[in-house]
Order: C-alpha cells, then structure tokens, then sequence
C-alpha cells in the first residue's frame, strides 16, 4: 500500500507533516490511545521505523513519525538548509 497513491493522494494541499521521535513504542501507544489509524508502518534503514497515521482527518492531514537513527537528524537539516531561499527551481535534487 501506498499513501501517495489512491484515497491518500492529495496535491492541493498538506500531505503530511513528520516528527521525529527516539521511541516508535511510545509513537504505538499515542496511536492507539488517541483513535489515529494506522496507514502504513514499516523500517528505514537499519535502525529507524515510521508510521504514517491518520488522526482522524482524512487525505491531507497525515501524520509520519519517524523514529531517528544516526544521520537522520542531520538529513533533515540539510533539507531545511536547502530550502532556506528557495526560490522553486530545481525541486528535484540528489542526495549525497
């Protein structure tokens, strides 16, 4: 399954936002606490995990929590620095 595709393929709006988390237990135990549906789980790399959840608003409100492992907090913060001044060229760029 794919939440890109299908009922989950929105490109008016928000897709999803992600927080990044040291324990994916405790992201399963708010899930389950709160009522949001899990969309998608699985692993990244060789020491990560992700949930996509759906909290209850449907296509467009998403929650991914991803759980870090090394070199994910300095991923995201080299996407961060890349989108300082962005001016919407290039919207495809490689990595590494």
């Amino acid at each position: 399954p794919s939440i890109y595709n299908g009922d989950y393929a929105v490109k008016d709006r928000l897709h999803h936002v992600c927080l990044l988390i040291d324990d994916i237990a405790e992201a399963y135990a708010a899930c389950a606490k709160y009522g949001a549906e899990i969309i998608v789980e699985g692993d990244v790399g060789e020491a990560g995990k992700v949930i996509y959840a759906d909290p209850g608003t449907g296509p467009g409100g998403l929650v991914e929590i991803l759980q870090s492992q090394p070199g994910t907090k300095e991923l995201f913060g080299m996407i961060r620095q890349a989108s300082i001044d962005w001016d919407g060229t290039e919207p495809v760029r490689k990595l590494g």
